[in-house]
Formats: structure tokens, C-alpha cells, sequence
């Protein structure tokens, strides 16, 4: 997948599993903890010209919880979950 960072791909493989009619009631905590439980890397990589780095990188085992937290935070600015 194409994106800017880990925290982008992320968002968008959520919003592409709401384009499957099968999904969209699937509240948006939910998908999120079956996508980062389910993705184990996530590399972004910087371009330019033709050197090609390493930016961002989300490694399960590290990463879980602080990106599962920052995205449930964008949910609830957004209006899309509720806080329990």
C-alpha cells in the first residue's frame, strides 16, 4: 500500500475494509485492533531522486499500543468512536 507513514496505511486499510458492505457496521475500534493485530511491519520510505531511506517504521511488538492509542485518538476528534 501506498501511503506517508505507518499511521496513514493504517487508516487506510481501515477505510478500505469500510468499502465492503460486510464491514460498515464493524465499529472503527474493532477494525483497528484486527488490522495492528494482524499487520507485523509497516516500513515508509523516503524518495528522493534515486536515494530511497528508511523513515517510518511500525514493528508490532514495539509499536501496538502507541499507534492503537493515536489512532483511537483521531476517532474521537472525528466523532467516529465513542469514548468508553
Amino acid at each position: 500500500m501506498h501511503a506517508g507513514s505507518p499511521k496513514e496505511c493504517i487508516e487506510g486499510i481501515i477505510d478500505r475494509c469500510y468499502e465492503n458492505p460486510d464491514c460498515r457496521n464493524i465499529p472503527f475500534d474493532v477494525l483497528l485492533r484486527k488490522v495492528l493485530k494482524s499487520i507485523d511491519v509497516i516500513v515508509s520510505i523516503d524518495i528522493h531522486g534515486d536515494v530511497r531511506r528508511m523513515h517510518d517504521i511500525y514493528f508490532k511488538s514495539v509499536h501496538f499500543k502507541q499507534h492503537e492509542r493515536g489512532i483511537q485518538k483521531i476517532a474521537l476528534e472525528n466523532n467516529i468512536i465513542q469514548n468508553t
